[in-house]
């Protein structure tokens, strides 16, 4: 019986080693590949914002929007680092995305061990391109602020020193101004921080506390200074949360089902997880918050992501789903009892055929759609820089903002898109009458259906013709009647 166990247990070692290379050259496969997605609406937002900024403008005041200025400010860094490079301006969030993957590999190898650490890094790399890491948006970077203060706190437990709680609170105030749902983590984080050190927890809360409003306190003041506090609070925070729509449940979890489908190998790990923690017979108390600390930040943020349908509002807790995978997949794999070596086969068969599938579906859609479309954005930038002199501005319709930046043409208005959200502020009038001032050059949907504003969309038909039409991105560039042949 000894020596058929060490057969199996030599086997499974072999496997999931396999397993572990092959997950590696899966994920390398998938940043590669996940570069050539083209540019979507809210890249086009922010990074036409991030412009403005660097040309002097105020968010809020000169660009209406509902996100927190977090995103605004680190895309205007990427554009100073690497101007408006079509091809090179997405490397930033790859960047962060690798170092939010180091950040992983550290939390599980102070946790546990670097098994542990290497298995979470690709796991959440891996997980990353179902959930639309690999765009510039907010949650990248969220990601990466919160595991960092994880990683402080992981930190300040095993060696407790004041300057890690500093750190910790530091950086998750860093991720409160890039998205309001990390106060559910700052509220998590306060309460462990409070009852973890039963000696100093009031002086560790209000380090905490301190350390926190720093980051949110130089955003204050940064837009008192620039006389658009009012405005910042009104859109990001009174707007954001009174009228942005929400949509129907059913689509939503539709939408969940498929992302939790693409990964289900790592949610099914996490199952595992907690035996890492509680099989201990001597377990020691900050494991215990660790524990805790790790799942609460996995599972409470999940009830505000069912407003929309978005699978990038789950990267927020992607680096604790793939530590606590990792931590599953490890204790199962090191426990030697016949009984599992079935169930650790089943388990390292599972994440081979899961990962293999996943990219392969991803790769697929890149090469029939994803690439095609990519290529033709390159070719409808280079005509609005041909049929749009620099000084003048241009309208697009909702999906097409990215347009903005990439032509380097400044936007007809403020409202960069016109949705529920805007619909007080007299966006569609206001951009309907500067349609007639101007009579800028124009993109549109191909489908009709697809407009948000009927009202535009009918001047456009009755008052412009058809310049030029590109079939892949479903976008019609339209010039006014009047213009001269």
């Amino acid at each position: 019986m000894k020596k058929k166990v060490e057969s199996n247990s030599e086997f499974i070692k072999i496997l999931s080693y396999l397993t572990l290379i092959v997950l590696f050259i899966v994920v390398i496969r998938l940043v590669y590949f996940s570069y050539f997605w083209p540019f979507s609406q809210d890249e086009g937002v922010f990074l036409t914002i991030a412009r403005g900024i660097v040309d002097d403008k105020v968010p809020y005041l000169d660009f209406f929007d509902h996100k927190p200025p977090g995103i605004y400010f680190i895309s205007a860094f990427f554009i100073s680092v690497f101007s408006s490079s079509f091809d090179y301006l997405r490397i930033g969030v790859f960047i962060f995305n690798f170092l939010t993957a180091g950040i992983i590999f550290g939390i599980g190898k102070k946790i546990w061990n670097s098994f542990v650490g290497f298995w979470a890094a690709l796991f959440y790399l891996f997980t990353l391109t179902v959930y639309e890491g690999h765009y510039i948006l907010t949650e990248p970077f969220l990601a990466f602020f919160i595991t960092l203060s994880v990683l402080f706190f992981v930190f300040s437990l095993k060696k407790p020193n004041n300057i890690w709680t500093a750190l910790a609170s530091l950086f998750l105030g860093l991720a409160i101004i890039f998205k309001q749902t990390a106060v559910i983590n700052f509220l998590i984080l306060g309460v462990v921080f409070y009852f973890s050190f039963s000696k100093s927890g009031k002086e560790k809360l209000l380090l905490y506390i301190l350390g926190t409003l720093i980051p949110v306190c130089l955003v204050v003041f940064y837009f008192y200074s620039k006389d658009a506090l009012s405005e910042a609070w009104r859109q990001s925070i009174v707007l954001n949360f009174t009228s942005y729509p929400r949509e129907a449940l059913q689509k939503v979890l539709l939408w969940v089902y498929f992302m939790i489908k693409e990964t289900v190998a790592i949610w099914i790990l996490t199952l595992f997880s907690g035996t890492y923690f509680f099989s201990r017979r001597k377990r020691r108390l900050n494991d215990f918050w660790i524990f805790w600390v790790l799942i609460l930040f996995l599972i409470l943020p999940i009830p505000v992501f069912l407003f929309r349908h978005y699978p990038h509002y789950w990267i927020q807790i992607l680096p604790f789903l793939s530590i606590l995978a990792a931590a599953g997949l490890s204790k199962i794999l090191e426990v030697q009892k016949i009984k599992l070596e079935l169930l650790k086969i089943i388990l390292l068969a599972l994440v081979l055929f899961n990962i293999i599938l996943t990219s392969q579906n991803f790769i697929e859609r890149t090469k029939n759609k994803g690439i095609s479309v990519y290529k033709e954005q390159k070719k409808i930038v280079e005509e609005i820089k041909n049929l749009v002199p620099k000084e003048e501005k241009i309208l697009t319709e909702n999906q097409f903002v990215a347009f903005y930046f990439l032509s380097n043409r400044e936007p007809l208005t403020k409202f960069l898109y016109l949705t529920e959200i805007n619909e007080k502020e007299d966006a569609i009038k206001t951009t309907k009458k500067e349609i007639i001032k101007n009579k800028p050059y124009i993109l549109w949907p191909l489908d009709p259906s697809q407009a948000y504003s009927k009202d535009i969309q009918t001047y456009i038909f009755e008052n412009y013709r058809v310049k030029k039409i590109f079939f892949e991105n479903h976008l019609v560039i339209y010039e006014p009647k009047d213009n001269l042949d």
